[in-house]
């Protein structure tokens, strides 16, 4: 099954860097400017009452010699979101994820508190808070633009250990975020189109099941 990155996640040592006065005092300002910088964001993000999204997603292992590239699309609404990707689509209304695989007839359910996946790349940026510990590393020129680049780390295990992104200096929107496992994988989304308010349907939130004759449905709840 295909892999997160938004949508569900700092150099591993973060918690064991030098204790000196200055790194120290480095450290706390960091951490501050990345919260600060994330609080922008989320207060943007949560502005708007819907988003389309269109993206590049890159998974990359390069001992496994992994190096794949697909276009997709999301439409997110608060908490639910359609998303289409690899002939895959990901639909939650918040609390049930369904993943539905065309070519396969076969949908998978399962509640999202359960999944280990961070469909939603913008819904990182708004659980920053409470899922994660952040820190602003540098600034970087990308395309034109101005971003600032934190790097998040989960304060729970999750299959990925570091989460990287980059926001716009300037507009405090997401340009880009890069996951990392522990097999040396890297899971890369890059927004390539952005538009906030947009008409959405509500029933494009849950999946029915009676519109795909002869479906194989596998229920994990």
């Amino acid at each position: 099954m295909l892999k997160k990155s938004f949508l569900s996640v700092i150099i591993l040592g973060f918690g064991v860097l030098c204790l000196n006065a200055q790194n120290s005092g480095d450290q706390v300002r960091y951490e501050k400017k990345a919260k600060d910088i994330l609080a922008q964001a989320s207060s943007k993000i949560k502005s708007y009452t819907s988003i389309k999204i269109d993206f590049t997603y890159e998974m990359e292992n390069k001992e496994q010699k992994i190096n794949e590239t697909m276009q997709g699309s999301l439409v997110s609404k608060g908490e639910k979101f359609n998303m289409e990707i690899g002939g895959q689509r990901f639909i939650s209304d918040g609390t049930t994820l369904w993943t539905y695989m065309k070519e396969m007839n076969e949908v998978q359910i399962n509640l999202v508190a359960n999944s280990e996946e961070d469909l939603n790349p913008t819904a990182l940026i708004s659980s920053f808070e409470t899922d994660y510990r952040c820190k602003w590393i540098k600034n970087e020129t990308y395309q034109g633009k101005q971003l600032d680049i934190i790097d998040m780390v989960p304060n729970e295990s999750k299959a990925f250990f570091k989460i990287r992104i980059a926001v716009d200096s300037q507009s405090k929107q997401l340009v880009y975020s890069t996951a990392y496992d522990r097999n040396g994988g890297t899971y890369t989304y890059r927004i390539k189109k952005f538009l906030s308010n947009v008409a959405v349907n509500e029933a494009d939130f849950s999946f029915d099941p009676k519109k795909h004759a002869g479906i194989e449905i596998i229920d994990l709840r």
